[in-house]
């Protein structure tokens, strides 16, 4: 996996690539919100690497963590840019803490590392070039992609305004259920249904443009996540959540999906693409999610470590494939309590590891650190 460093000598314009040579013993995790960057700082230091955490915003709710070694807020914002000052605050914190690797903790974290990366002071953490990021997060040019590659999508229209699509409605252009969205927004934020028998009600509560329109598809939501590495899967799960309990799957189908898109794109990095189950059994592709993502840490108990992968542990020819499994969050394994003997092992470690760090964990349940919706 290539990552990127600045050449510690006086000619810094040149950046030169390299392989991490040994597994990191110190990770920054650059951040804007709380509740995602808190599932990448799980999975840093349950591999062992010491954390440190640096953010704006809703970011510093993360220091109330135990696992975090240190944290220091940011005065420039974390927004997904990349303005000299934030270049020089995250060197900062690389030389004060001697971190090793820069790590995501969010999409806006994301995009920020990918634009400095090549000014930075220390490896970053596998990601796409900024042209392809901006182009997966965009769910019309993604819904695009698809439809070259033949991957089955809902049909799908951009429209410029709210008036627009009223509009269009008006004309009687829908006949059927659809749902709104925003380009690029995250965790289903934005996301508004709308009945063709009375669409006023859901084209009141679209406030942002343009407006992304699908149909809407009646089934179950299901995901699927991959590390690649220059177009080829090194790991990859399929996954489902619900009611607190995360579950993985076997589907051969969405395995070649995945794979022919990352192939397609020479896509480098982790990503995660959200879909919809059909009653008929057609899976339907909404989105790509071109960085970490929210159920990160649950991929890790269910077996697949995209983290420590992706920082050099686990080297394999074949792709890792996540098994068929089960993890109970604390609020579903208490009512699985009835029967302890079933419930599974890494159910347990989930609730000890919720147990050995509360904090933030009371802070999400009480909505102190309400920055993201879960994808």
């Amino acid at each position: 996996m290539t990552l990127h460093i600045l050449p510690r000598r006086a000619d810094a314009r040149r950046v030169e690539t390299l392989r991490l040579r040994e597994f990191p013993s110190r990770a920054l995790v650059v951040a804007a919100t709380a509740k995602m960057p808190y599932r990448v700082i799980q999975c840093l230091t349950d591999a062992g690497v010491a954390t440190y955490g640096l953010g704006s915003g809703i970011a510093g709710g993360l220091r109330h963590s135990r696992r975090l070694a240190g944290f220091s807020r940011l005065p420039t914002p974390v927004d997904g840019t990349a303005p000299a000052p934030l270049v020089a605050e995250v060197n900062a914190a690389i030389a004060r803490w001697g971190i090793d690797v820069v790590v995501p903790g969010d999409a806006q974290g994301t995009r920020s590392l990918i634009a400095m990366r090549d000014r930075l002071a220390a490896p970053c953490f596998p990601m796409p070039d900024l042209r392809l990021f901006d182009r997966l997060n965009d769910k019309w040019e993604f819904y695009n992609l698809c439809r070259t590659l033949g991957v089955e999508v809902p049909a799908s229209w951009v429209f410029a305004s709210v008036e627009a699509l009223t509009a269009a409605h008006r004309a009687g252009a829908f006949v059927r259920e659809t749902i709104a969205k925003p380009l690029s927004l995250t965790g289903g934020e934005g996301c508004v249904r709308i009945d063709p028998r009375h669409p006023a009600d859901g084209l009141a509560k679209i406030d942002y443009a343009p407006i992304l329109v699908q149909d809407y598809i009646e089934g179950e939501d299901i995901g699927a996540s991959a590390l690649c590495e220059r177009g080829k899967v090194r790991a990859f799960i399929a996954h489902r959540y619900g009611r607190n309990v995360y579950q993985t799957f076997h589907d051969p189908r969405v395995l070649k999906v995945v794979e022919a898109i990352a192939a397609a794109v020479r896509y480098d990095g982790v990503c995660n693409f959200d879909m919809r189950l059909a009653a008929d059994g057609r899976i339907y592709y909404l989105e790509c999610n071109p960085r970490i993502y929210f159920k990160m840490m649950m991929s890790k108990l269910a077996g697949v470590d995209f983290v420590g992968m992706a920082l050099g542990r686990k080297e394999k020819r074949e792709p890792v494939l996540g098994a068929p499994t089960k993890v109970r969050l604390p609020k579903a394994l208490l009512l699985s309590l009835w029967a302890p003997w079933r419930i599974e092992p890494q159910s347990w470690r989930a609730l000890r590891m919720t147990l050995a760090d509360p904090i933030p964990y009371l802070r999400e349940e009480f909505g102190l650190d309400e920055d993201l919706r879960k994808d």
